[in-house]
């Protein structure tokens, strides 16, 4: 039985809030894009472009994507260490080893162009991520387990016109 104590009811929640959490900060972001480089017309029809420097975000978006998921990975990989008693220093470093691996696999082509099998690929590494920070070997593969399968949910969830 998959939900046999309270450590693994708790693993389960953390995996489904940063599976939802991940997946949809990625359409959220992807919508307010705006162009740096705009153009305005003057008299007589002449443009001159206002082309403003890029950020450093903005040269390195894979590098920003995975600072911003080790981010979220420690701090949901502490909390399950705290809450699980397997050690939060622990559990933060293997949260954010994992999220920033969710983070750049999300930036990837691949997962642009197969948005279903990014969010289950990204439920799995949360949840084995998680399922190591609060628990043994056995725990990872069960969080790998549930997290895919949340993943894969909130994936067919948010693409159902696609299908």
């Amino acid at each position: 039985m998959v939900f046999g104590s309270m450590k693994n009811i708790v693993t389960a929640i953390a995996i489904i809030s940063c599976t939802t959490q991940a997946s949809f900060s990625d359409t959220v972001s992807s919508n307010n894009v705006s162009n740096p480089n705009k153009t305005k017309t003057l008299n007589g029809g002449v443009k001159k472009s206002a082309s403003k420097p890029e950020t450093w975000g903005q040269r390195h978006p894979k590098m920003k994507a995975a600072a911003v998921g080790g981010g979220i990975g420690a701090a949901a990989g502490g909390t399950a260490g705290l809450l699980t008693g397997r050690g939060v220093v622990r559990g933060a470093a293997i949260g954010a080893g994992a999220g920033a691996g969710a983070g750049v696999l999300r930036k990837t082509a691949m997962a642009k162009k197969h948005p279903i099998a990014s969010d289950a690929a990204t439920g799995v590494i949360a949840g084995a991520g998680l399922g190591l920070a609060s628990g043994r070997k056995h725990k990872t593969v069960e969080g790998a387990l549930l997290g895919g399968a949340a993943g894969l949910g909130v994936g067919l969830w948010k693409n159902r016109k696609d299908l």
